[in-house]
């Protein structure tokens, strides 16, 4: 894995993240004070990402049977010496985990995904076969007990079923994985057929960034010009401008833009020198239009600091800035449309 991100870091071009540089690579740095805060988060994260990955669902309780399933397998194939299998998967899992919270995500679990399947399946069955071999006995003493009455039928039923079921774990497993899956995967094809993409596609949770995206990528300039943002790799991805979510201030790693409190941030995204800064105003038109909302003080103090351009552009929950001194006497592209007022609804596109 190291010698292929080199590789990948000898041909990359000037826009693209490096991600062999010394502020990456600190992350992997154990010593920090709060690197073992951010691994057990990233810990709690993992069954709802591994539930995610495999049956396309989003809850992370409901993850720990699936996560504990797959322990149970990873057991079973490191006892039969399987270590094709259990490394690559102990040690990118490990990565990501000591990577950076927001790494644990389905969609970095794809590249071991069908590891994680195939540990589901040999862990479904090492749970089952003594399951299996108790009910076995449970029956043989039914018998030999000669007891009758509908309490012993019952129970005997209970058996037979209990047994069926743990000889057919396996396909039972896979079945209910196929079943769960189904319905959501559907949808998701019939939102790639639809002609609004965006609009309909995770109820439109994207379009906000979509409309972002497209201002950045006509008006910044990737070789020069920076953009502190959530959803960093999906804006760059659309934007190609370099992009990033995580920042030290203080001596404190921030992935989180709430961590800090509202003038804290302020104060960063001022003194960090990025060109543009994406500001959340929260979820709910409700949230987005409180102005005692953490997004909403943010927006007043940066507002007031005199450093970004005012009034700023507003992208649905999404307010974007820009440094005054980049463009110093330039006038807000017609692109942009209107100048949104201070209390414009929320949700509300530029």
């Amino acid at each position: 894995m190291a010698w292929w991100a080199v590789a990948l870091r000898s041909r990359a071009s000037a826009e693209a993240i490096d991600y062999l540089d010394t502020g990456y690579l600190s992350r992997f740095n154990l010593a920090e004070p709060t690197k073992w805060r951010e691994i057990a988060e990233a810990l709690g994260l993992l069954p709802g990402a591994v539930l995610s990955t495999i049956v396309y669902q989003k809850s992370p309780w409901a993850g720990l049977p699936l996560v504990g399933l797959i322990a149970a397998g990873l057991w079973q194939t490191a006892r039969l010496r399987q270590w094709a299998v259990v490394l690559p998967v102990v040690l990118y899992i490990w990565f990501l985990v000591v990577f950076a919270t927001s790494a644990v995500a389905s969609r970095y679990l794809l590249l071991v995904m069908p590891f994680l399947v195939y540990l589901l399946l040999v862990g479904t069955a090492a749970v089952a076969d003594p399951v299996r071999r108790g009910l076995a006995r449970a029956a043989h003493r039914l018998r030999r007990s000669g007891t009758e009455g509908f309490g012993r039928r019952v129970l005997a039923g209970g058996v037979r079923a209990g047994r069926w079921a743990a000889l057919r774990a396996v396909p039972i497993a896979a079945g209910v994985c196929v079943a769960i899956s189904v319905p959501k995967i559907a949808r998701e094809i019939t939102w790639m057929r639809h002609p609004a993409f965006y609009e309909v596609f995770d109820h439109g949770e994207w379009v906000p960034y979509r409309s972002l995206a497209d201002y950045l990528a006509e008006h910044a300039d990737p070789a020069r010009d920076t953009c502190l943002t959530p959803q960093c790799t999906v804006v760059h991805y659309w934007s190609r401008v370099r992009c990033d979510s995580l920042f030290v201030w203080e001596g404190r790693e921030v992935d989180h833009f709430e961590d800090l409190p509202p003038e804290a941030f302020a104060r960063a995204a001022a003194e960090r020198g990025d060109r543009f800064v994406v500001v959340p105003l929260g979820d709910g038109a409700q949230e987005a239009a409180d102005e005692a909302s953490w997004g909403r003080r943010v927006v007043a103090a940066m507002e007031a600091s005199g450093v970004f351009l005012a009034p700023p552009i507003r992208f649905g929950r999404l307010v974007l800035f820009e440094r005054v001194r980049l463009r110093r006497g330039e006038a807000r592209p017609p692109s942009a449309g209107p100048e949104p007022s201070s209390d414009s609804e929320a949700g509300g596109n530029p």
